[in-house]
């Protein structure tokens, strides 16, 4: 997951100006080449991250710009969990209510009548299985 520039500086999204720059010293100490005993390149691409985002934070116009943008990718991850919660909460409705109509199914008595009569058949071998009984049974009733 992918760092916010208030999370690089170590500070919350309503900092102040004077919270930004205190950040941005703090954390560029910690990370400037200069300081650090052995440079790596996971530590210069640190202090170019504290770079650039005091360089947006610490300018009101950027600043709120990339506020608004945050804004906007918080609204679309409430949606699309939102929506996911809504998809999960159809499919559980669909799987109970399909679970219930199995449950309910009013042919059951006549196809355990019809899987008698065609298992009790004198050890004639049947030509249709007992599915294509009842798709056969069934479209004869639909007509």
């Amino acid at each position: 997951m992918t760092q916010t520039l208030y999370e690089i500086l170590g500070i919350e999204r309503n900092a102040t100006q004077k919270d930004i720059k205190k950040a941005y010293r703090n954390s560029a100490m910690k990370y400037h080449p200069d300081k650090v005993g052995h440079v790596t390149p996971e530590t210069e691409q640190m202090f170019q991250k504290i770079i650039d985002a005091y360089t947006v934070l610490s300018n009101d116009k950027t600043k709120g710009d990339y506020d608004d943008s945050l804004k906007l990718k918080d609204q679309e991850k409430y949606s699309r969990e939102t929506m996911n919660q809504t998809r999960k909460d159809m499919i559980d409705r669909l799987e109970r209510k399909e679970s219930m109509s199995k449950q309910n199914d009013n042919l059951q008595p006549y196809r355990d009548n019809l899987r008698k009569a065609l298992n009790s058949k004198n050890g004639e071998p049947d030509k249709m299985s007992f599915e294509e009984y009842e798709e056969l049974i069934l479209k004869s009733l639909r007509r």
